[in-house]
């Protein structure tokens, strides 16, 4: 099976028609507008663009309904969604500062506890819909899992996972692993929607604490 990075280069002939940078960041556009990634990069804080070098954005060759895929130092992000730009590039943004944050999410109990007591009662709502070939132990684990993963959301259905994360989870798809949780909160705290994380006391502190850290 093919790497998502490998995905990328056997599906995408780059034309780069475009060529901008923002500091140490290079931002290529392919068939695309370099400037509508660097309107959002201007609006972030630097600490949290540390570890990225190159932006491809536009035709990367991502599968249908993908957004962007961080790959090291860089960030591939689709230009068919651009409603959703910045909350891409925050989500991938934290992916990519996952080695510097990586002992500190391990070491945080109490954030494994909360998101571990989300998976447990999505458990239990989808079993009490009848969904009852799930089994328990799929839900009581904080890694990432892609059998587990297509299961809800191809199996089961977006739309249907949707309807029982939502008092649960902030988004759908935060449900998955432990550090799609913290990145999608990430995203959802430095985009203005904080107010979605109520319900997450844990994944709120963890934001506030990197929105003051130096790193």
């Amino acid at each position: 099976m093919k790497s998502e990075r490998e995905y990328i280069k056997s599906r995408n002939k780059p034309k780069i028609t475009e060529i901008k940078n923002f500091g140490n960041i290079s931002v290529y556009g392919i068939d695309a507008k370099a400037d509508d990634v660097l309107a959002v990069l201007k609006s972030i804080h630097k600490k949290l663009l540390k570890n990225i070098e190159i932006v491809y954005y536009g035709n990367v060759g991502l599968e249908d309904g993908k957004t962007g895929l961080c790959s090291g130092e860089m960030l591939y992000l689709s230009d068919k969604y651009p409603e959703q730009l910045q909350k891409t590039i925050l989500h991938e943004l934290c992916h990519s500062l996952e080695k510097t944050l990586r002992s500190d999410i391990e070491d945080r109990d109490e954030l494994k506890k909360e998101f571990l007591g989300k998976r447990r009662q999505l458990f239990t709502a989808l079993y009490d819909a009848g969904y009852q070939n799930l089994r328990k132990e799929w839900f009581d684990t904080v890694s990432f899992d892609k059998t587990f993963d297509d299961l809800l959301f191809d199996n089961i259905g977006t739309e249907i996972v949707s309807q029982y994360t939502q008092k649960i989870f902030p988004t759908p798809y935060s449900c998955s692993s432990l550090n799609e949780y913290v990145a999608c909160g990430f995203e959802l705290y430095f985009s203005n929607g904080k107010t979605l994380l109520k319900s997450c006391p844990e994944l709120l502190r963890y934001n506030q604490e990197i929105e003051k850290a130096k790193f």
